[in-house]
């Protein structure tokens, strides 16, 4: 696959233009007092779709040609990437079918039949079951998230934040299979190296972290975390080699911890996230990272496709675990 550079990441911002939403950049000022230095949230909930995904899926989509949109996608995915995929793909007439696993979110999966997108549930080999797709179909692979032009689009990210935020000292990602976080790190520091990007995955899926670590990548056998938009197996080999040479540091949240960040979060901004998306946060409010007094934080919340009884029922029975012990 080629390099992926500013300049590819400069071409999705401007292909995108009044075709996604322009989030906004949150702050909150007693929640900000309450950690002790400036917080801002980059609230991706507000796109079209749900999340950030659909950034790197339109970009992906226009490569196709003709024959390949008449033809139709295919994808794998924990399911925000299929939400996206069905919603756009619907919107487009573009024929699509989605893998996912056992398991998925009920409120992600009634999205994309609502689309009228194709479904398929697979325990294990989800990959597999897409290439067999695309061989037998001739589908073309909308990858979720080691696709160079995947990867450009959700680099858009951290072009809005410098821009919104030029003084910004840290930001903080959630990490799946890294495409988000090696998007944002290559267009953040491509302009300003001093920022410092952070990843942060549940400690149950660890996958970035590990393979920076062993300088390779590794593959997990499970991922068992009530982030379900994070538990990817293995990160990308784009995904690795970008995130080496650009992000400063990887860190590990607990469940736990992801869902006292989605009430703080709840508590002082009124926004109620799924836990994926509270998991940057999560990293600040419990200092996996030295911050310095005065620094300004940016977190990305990724991103909310569960409905709101699944997520009260996730911060109902944490509330009553904690009671218990």
């Amino acid at each position: 696959m080629p390099e992926i550079k500013l300049n590819n990441v400069l071409d999705a911002n401007k292909f995108l233009q009044g075709k996604i939403e322009r989030t906004p950049l949150l702050t909150f000022d007693s929640l900000s007092e309450f950690i002790g230095f400036d917080v801002y949230f980059k609230a991706e909930l507000f796109q079209k779709t749900g999340s950030f995904k659909i950034r790197g899926i339109l970009n992906k989509l226009r490569s196709l040609n003709v024959v390949q949109k008449k033809t139709g996608v295919v994808a794998m995915s924990a399911g925000d990437h299929a939400v996206s995929l069905a919603i756009i793909t619907s919107r487009l007439r573009i024929p699509c079918v989605v893998i996912l696993p056992t398991g998925a979110v009920k409120s992600k999966m009634s999205i994309i039949k609502k689309t009228g997108a194709r479904i398929i549930i697979r325990k294990n080999n989800l990959w597999d079951a897409c290439i067999k797709m695309q061989e037998k179909y001739g589908l073309t692979v909308i990858h979720p998230f080691d696709d160079p032009l995947v990867i450009a689009g959700q680099g858009t990210i951290g072009l809005e934040i410098l821009n919104d935020l030029p003084n910004v000292d840290m930001i903080f990602i959630p990490v799946g299979g890294g495409g988000l976080i090696s998007g944002i790190s290559l267009a953040v520091k491509s302009i300003n190296p001093k920022v410092k990007v952070i990843g942060v995955e549940p400690e149950n899926a660890p996958t970035l972290y590990l393979s920076i670590h062993h300088d390779n990548l590794i593959k997990l056998r499970n991922c068992k975390t009530i982030a379900d938009g994070l538990a990817a197996r293995y990160v990308g080999k784009n995904t690795l080699s970008i995130s080496k040479k650009y992000v400063d540091n990887v860190v590990l949240v607990s469940d736990k911890e992801i869902i006292k960040s989605m009430k703080m979060i709840l508590k002082y901004g009124k926004i109620l996230t799924e836990p994926s998306a509270a998991a940057a946060f999560a990293a600040v409010l419990f200092k996996k990272v030295l911050i310095k007094p005065g620094s300004k934080i940016a977190c990305l919340i990724s991103g909310v496709n569960q409905n709101e009884d699944e997520i009260l029922k996730m911060l109902n029975y944490y509330k009553k675990n904690d009671r218990k012990k």
